[in-house]
């Protein structure tokens, strides 16, 4: 799986302050870490394009943009609900108090023009 889909769960779920970038370490270090036989050579690629970077260019989830390359990571399964568990720990701890509007409006306004909007 890629670390993409695990930030797409928190972007969806939580106003999470981290970069894409953050979250993607933080996320991959806590896999290698849980999951037993795990090669930084041979189970991880990095910088594999997003599915949905490929035909579109997406508007933010919690006004944050979704990365456009992540790393795959091939891990065992049965961590994937502590996984989750992790993945909320880190949506709730570094939750923003700052809406989105506030965000949307220190990035360039010309950049969101034509961007579709991701409606889950």
């Amino acid at each position: 799986m890629g670390n993409d889909e695990f930030i797409l769960y928190i972007r969806k779920n939580y106003n999470c302050s981290l970069t894409n970038d953050r979250l993607g370490r933080m996320i991959g270090k806590w896999i290698l870490e849980n999951s037993k036989g795990i090669s930084k050579r041979n189970d991880i690629e990095h910088d594999i394009p997003c599915l949905w970077q490929q035909n579109i260019r997406a508007k933010k989830t919690y006004g944050t943009r979704l990365p456009r390359t992540a790393s795959q990571i091939t891990f065992n399964r049965n961590i994937l609900p502590k996984l989750y568990d992790y993945l909320d720990f880190l949506g709730k701890k570094y939750v923003s108090n700052q809406p989105w509007n506030e965000w949307k409006k220190r990035e360039d306004e010309t950049e969101d023009a034509g961007m579709l909007e991701l409606n889950f």
